[in-house]
């Protein structure tokens, strides 16, 4: 998806601790009697104890200052998908929880009037290095192919500085990367290792106390949501088609406790299943995604209990209690979208 621009921010230096030197007189021995010290003066003696100062967490930074134009550069994407290459706009799939490990989540396509020598379509994703775990880094550190729904994602990675970078494209069908797979994929991450440098690292926003859980078990969110009432009886947990939570990069966000999500919908073997208040509903859960202030520009301002703030766009309905963000499938009933999230929000209250 394109993500919008955001301003660099500049990491914070730690505070510097001063230190105090404190004096003491001693009496002369031979002009007066030694005399043993009482505790009040051997405490008066003692210096006090300088106060610690907590260092303040480095600031909140996304990789390339935050703007996909500066990762490979105009003549970089030339280069990989030929003349009239676009972004690509993930309407209604959010790229919160990459930004907030760090990260950018970028997106081309190439011309297709113009047509290429190569894959018709690129993302390439950059993480600072510790918010990526060894685990995940090994899985792609060599080109790799996996199903998503009818299509195969080849993905490869690369340690470049203190970045992680990841590169994936559209595979053939036979389930392993052609030579030409792994050579495009070389070469989007060449491009792309020679312009780390040039930007501020990256840092993960630190995570607090007060963001929201992602081990949920959506079954049990549902029931908690009272989802019945608004799906029927019988209504099911899980994912009409394919399964995202399979794909390297919601693991990631997942494991690194920066989004959730679940897909209910109504059993539609039973009468009267189209008629409910709900269909096929997608939620998505960012812990800490408040400081993402692009997913409400524009968007039409709504009322939900619970919510500092709450908006309807195009593809999608995003709220927030001001710390965390969750984002739901469209719902084309207002009233409707009001209730499903003010349910959430009382779940997370709990």
């Amino acid at each position: 998806m394109t993500l919008s621009p955001r301003r660099p921010l500049f990491v914070v230096a730690a505070a510097v601790l001063g230190v105090l030197t404190l004096a003491g007189c001693a009496r002369d021995a031979e002009s007066a009697p030694t005399e043993p010290s009482s505790p009040a003066a051997s405490a008066a003696a003692t210096p006090a104890a300088t106060p610690t100062e907590t260092p303040a967490p480095p600031e909140h930074t996304l990789a390339f200052g935050g703007d996909c134009a500066n990762v490979l550069g105009a003549d970089g994407l030339t280069e990989l998908l030929g003349e009239g290459a676009s972004p690509i706009e993930m309407a209604g799939w959010p790229d919160t929880a990459v930004g907030t490990l760090g990260g950018i989540d970028c997106r081309w396509m190439a011309d297709s009037a113009r047509g290429t020598d190569g894959p018709g379509s690129l993302t390439l994703q950059v993480y600072p290095m510790g918010s990526v775990p060894v685990e995940l880094r090994d899985e792609v550190a060599s080109t790799r192919c996996d199903p998503s729904y009818d299509a195969l994602i080849c993905r490869q990675g690369r340690a470049a500085a203190d970045v992680w970078l990841i590169a994936s494209i559209l595979g053939g069908m036979d389930g392993s990367p052609a030579a030409e797979e792994e050579w495009f994929l070389d070469q989007v991450l060449d491009l792309a290792e020679r312009r780390v440098g040039t930007f501020p690292a990256p840092q993960r926003l630190a995570a607090q106390d007060t963001w929201w859980k992602t081990n949920t078990d959506c079954e049990e969110l549902g029931q908690r949501m009272g989802l019945e009432e608004l799906m029927g009886q019988g209504y099911r947990t899980g994912w009409w088609e394919g399964n995202p939570e399979e794909q390297w990069e919601f693991r990631l966000a997942a494991s690194q406790g920066v989004e959730s999500l679940c897909q209910w919908f109504p059993d539609y073997g039973q009468a009267g299943a189209a008629d409910q208040a709900l269909g096929i509903t997608t939620l998505r859960s960012f812990p800490g995604g408040a400081w993402d202030d692009a997913l409400f520009v524009g968007g039409e301002p709504i009322e939900v209990d619970g919510a500092e703030r709450a908006v309807r766009r195009e593809h999608d309905i995003v709220a927030s209690d001001g710390e965390n963000v969750v984002s739901v499938s469209r719902i084309s009933d207002i009233a409707t979208a009001e209730d499903f999230l003010a349910r959430f929000l009382r779940t997370q209250q709990d």
